[in-house]
């Protein structure tokens, strides 16, 4: 995904944007849910067989998501070169964040579907696991600064509203 932006501030609110979509997106359905559920609405489970099922399904497609966005945003760094113009540094940046935030907001919704079929409150604390590692890794520009080793030229260039090559 490649992100148009002219100067370091305008990358920053470009990825912020993304960042509160993804969370948005899953907040408001389990907002929603959530108000049903209190005033009654509820699915019923055919059995508790099918219950343990989608236990399983669910919990295993979260635990997948989870860890196989985790790993692709790690290992994305294996081709990451100092010696990119800080444009290629930031475009990288936000592409393997991409994948990784994707990745959760789609667990999260995941979470959302499970606790709607759900009376427990298992899928809501797999819900709140996963916006709580979402927000450990939240967009700051002291992160983006660390994680892309930037001189001190590039910090500057980066925080201020010069033009990025």
């Amino acid at each position: 995904m490649k992100l148009q932006y002219k100067n370091g501030e305008e990358f920053f609110l470009k990825y912020n944007q993304f960042f509160h979509l993804v969370i948005a997106l899953s907040l408001l359905p389990f907002g929603l849910i959530w108000l049903a559920k209190k005033k009654g609405f509820e699915l019923e489970v055919p059995s508790e067989a099918v219950g343990y099922v989608l236990y399983a399904v669910l919990g295993g497609l979260i635990l997948f998501l989870f860890f196989r966005s985790m790993r692709s945003y790690k290992t994305g760094y294996k081709d990451f070169s100092k010696e990119w113009t800080l444009r290629e540094k930031l475009d990288f940046f936000y592409s393997s964040n991409y994948k990784k935030y994707l990745g959760l907001g789609i667990a999260t919704l995941i979470a959302v579907a499970g606790y709607l079929v759900d009376t427990s409150y298992f899928f809501i604390f797999v819900y709140v696991l996963l916006l709580f590692s979402m927000s450990i890794g939240r967009p700051a520009e002291r992160k983006i600064e660390k994680e892309l080793a930037l001189s001190k030229e590039e910090i500057e260039e980066f925080r201020k509203a010069k033009e990025i090559q």
